[in-house]
């Protein structure tokens, strides 16, 4: 028992100290001694008690001292290193040491709580950022938090319940039949057209296209195969540069069907590398075959593709504007693939099979996102449906 100064008993593990104050000690649930203070017998005693019972709350608790920084790191090299792509884990990174770090860094896991990660939310909202951005940080700090109780480094998931913010309709827009032909009247004399026809006739996406080799481009059964992405990131300590990786997701990796139009545009590419580049077996510039390159024969970035779509849509908008037409906005590569898939659906096309050339892995996002529903479409159909209408009308009153 621990007495104070005057010899009285104070209780198991209380002392007195010479300067006047009040000193605890009691064995955690590590098996090492700590020590808590108060400036009264009263105070002490609540003090040892809150820290008890605080330690037997943590009772599963690995590390109590651990704090999210040193959590995060363990996180990415346990939970992420071998299992996502290197770009993915460099987008976590980024936006750990972005958006959480000056907020939550340094605090100790096991005492973020809910409170602490509304009110990071809340300013990232308040800055606006964009809301799907504000959603994937939400999501990699649940998992962050989630590997943390499986490996008893907290008790709970401060972003258990946290509502996911509404984010912008992503559907994409699609061109109509008369801005296409606009856009392919005018991108004819551009180095870039043949890659335009052939995202507009099979529906690749920017980084599938931007990686597609000869080899994978079978001329005598008219097919395309897409097993591989490209993209452009910054690996840390070097500057930014090409990478080819797996497809996005395993659906991703197809066979696509070309049509006539689309084979010629490739077999045209091809003459133009032959040109520009000598390409054979032996030649050392475009080491990766790419088909399609800038006019240097490197990668194609998706920003250079953007500029040469804006510089088709300028010429596109001189002749509008003498016709007194509007102008036609700009737009990337990306709007290519949402015309094909309207187009396969204009020309009736199943949806399971449209899914199949876009490499979704839900049908879902294919009829969601993926498609546009135009005026002269909803025309069409109506007027089909009337001739249903008369038809049956005309066979009751026969």
């Amino acid at each position: 028992m621990g007495k104070d100064l005057k010899g009285k008993e104070l209780g198991k593990g209380i002392t007195q100290r010479k300067d006047g104050r009040y000193q605890a000690r009691f064995t955690d649930r590590f098996g090492k001694r700590r020590t808590v203070y108060g400036k009264t017998l009263k105070d002490i005693k609540n003090e040892l008690h809150n820290e008890i019972v605080e330690d037997y709350r943590l009772n599963n608790t690995i590390n109590p001292s651990i704090t999210l920084d040193e959590w995060f790191d363990k996180w990415i090299r346990i939970y992420k290193q071998n299992y996502v792509k290197e770009v993915t884990i460099l987008r976590y990174k980024s936006m750990y040491r972005n958006h959480v770090q000056e907020f939550l860094g340094r605090k100790r896991v096991n005492e973020i709580n809910r409170l602490m990660v509304v009110d990071l939310i809340g300013n990232l909202n308040k800055n606006n950022f964009k809301k799907s951005t504000i959603n994937c940080i939400s999501r990699m700090l649940y998992d962050i938090f989630e590997c943390a109780m499986a490996d008893d480094v907290c008790t709970k998931n401060p972003m258990l319940k946290i509502k996911k913010l509404d984010e912008p309709n992503k559907k994409g827009t699609a061109l109509t039949l008369e801005q296409q032909i606009d856009f392919f009247d005018m991108s004819v004399n551009s180095y870039y057209n043949n890659l335009f026809i052939t995202i507009v006739n099979t529906g690749m996406r920017f980084g599938e296209i931007s990686a597609l080799t000869i080899g994978d481009v079978d001329f005598y059964n008219c097919k395309i195969s897409v097993n591989k992405t490209s993209v452009y990131y910054k690996s840390e300590g070097e500057q930014c540069s090409f990478h080819v990786t797996p497809p996005k997701t395993p659906s991703a990796n197809r066979t696509i069907p070309m049509n006539n139009m689309c084979k010629k545009a490739i077999q045209d590419q091809i003459t133009v590398l032959k040109k520009i580049l000598r390409l054979n077996e032996n030649d050392p510039l475009n080491k990766l075959q790419l088909i399609f390159t800038t006019h240097s024969g490197n990668p194609i970035s998706r920003g250079c593709i953007y500029s040469a779509m804006k510089h088709v849509i300028d010429r596109v908008n001189v002749v509008r504007a003498a016709n007194s037409k509007p102008p036609m906005a700009y737009f990337g590569p990306h709007t290519l693939r949402h015309t094909f898939a309207t187009r396969c659906f204009d020309e009736g096309i199943n949806p399971k099979i449209v899914q199949a050339y876009l490499g979704h892995k839900s049908v879902n996002t294919t009829l969601d996102i993926y498609t546009d529903i135009n005026e002269s479409q909803k025309t069409h159909n109506i007027l089909m449906l009337e001739d249903a209408m008369n038809e049956t009308i005309r066979r009751r009153a026969e």
